[in-house]
């Protein structure tokens, strides 16, 4: 059981205002959501809780950009490995064109749920 509880967030990632515990996000899709939210936070840029964000090795962001996306996958795919509320991470890919990576995963969460996730990482790495 995921006691994991998050605010919900809007198409541009800005947190939505709440009222009640009703409009909390929780089981699967709060960690589908700490995942994405996870994955679009630099190392150190959220001001709540610095140890959250994401930040890439050079050497595989370099990697990455020559074509070879596959070690950036697996570090990514590590990362979200330890997210809270998720139990495994499956069918992994990772694509990089036109200056864009694009990083999709399917997470089996605690509960025994699938949730598909699918991040535009470019903007930080």
């Amino acid at each position: 059981m995921i006691y994991l509880v998050v605010r919900p967030v809007d198409e541009n990632g800005d947190f939505i205002p709440v009222y009640s515990l009703d409009q909390m996000l929780s089981g699967s899709d709060a960690v589908r959501q700490v995942v994405n939210l996870r994955l679009t936070f630099y190392s150190g840029e959220w001001w709540e809780d610095p140890e959250i964000g994401f930040l890439a090795p050079d050497f595989l962001v370099q990697s990455a950009m020559s074509g070879d996306v596959d070690m950036l996958g697996k570090y990514i795919a590590a990362y979200v490995a330890n997210t809270e509320g998720v139990q495994s991470v499956e069918d992994v890919s990772a694509t990089y064109s036109n200056h864009e990576m694009i990083f999709y995963c399917l997470v089996l969460t605690d509960d025994g749920d699938e949730e598909v996730v699918e991040v535009n990482v470019n903007g930080i790495l």
